[in-house]
């Protein structure tokens, strides 16, 4: 399985591992003006031994809280160099060079799940072109972090 990652709502950075979303709903005997709310977390793999019991409580400790807008999926693909997985919301560049020339073309996007594929999603224009491993990625940013990058192509 593929693992996740998301910005932790408590400022201390990223966090990788398994993503879960909950409704935390008020029980029959609570407080009628009890406000829910969903929970966006991830497992964390550093911190991830034994998370859910027998019962199915998903256990405080073994899980963060992050904000749904920052995960992203890693999609089986690391950028330029190997170490680092390529993740939905990050912003490459992919070297499109072709062979007969000498200068050095690079398009510019959004990594996104579209039409059943990740997609590299032109920033400032409507093209897309899927992901294939024999590209080359290079990780610029991402769209929590760097937003302004998007802006760039506007």
């Amino acid at each position: 399985m593929r693992q996740y990652r998301g910005k932790r709502i408590d400022g201390k950075g990223w966090v990788y591992g398994y993503y879960f979303c909950l409704e935390n709903k008020p029980m029959d005997n609570e407080d009628p003006g009890y406000n829910a709310r969903v929970i966006h977390g991830i497992f964390d793999n550093n911190e991830l031994s034994n998370p859910v019991d027998f019962e199915g409580t998903i256990h405080r400790a073994s899980y963060v809280e992050v904000h749904q807008a920052s995960v992203g999926q890693g999609i089986g693909i690391n950028a330029v160099g190997g170490k680092t997985e390529v993740h939905g919301g990050d912003i490459c560049k992919d070297d499109i060079t072709q062979l007969h020339t000498d200068e050095k073309i690079y398009r510019t996007g959004v990594i996104k799940w579209q039409d059943g594929g990740f997609v590299l999603h032109e920033i400032g224009g409507t093209g897309y072109t899927y992901l294939k491993p024999e590209m080359e990625l290079e990780i610029i940013g991402n769209t929590t972090d760097n937003p302004e990058l998007l802006e760039a192509g506007e």
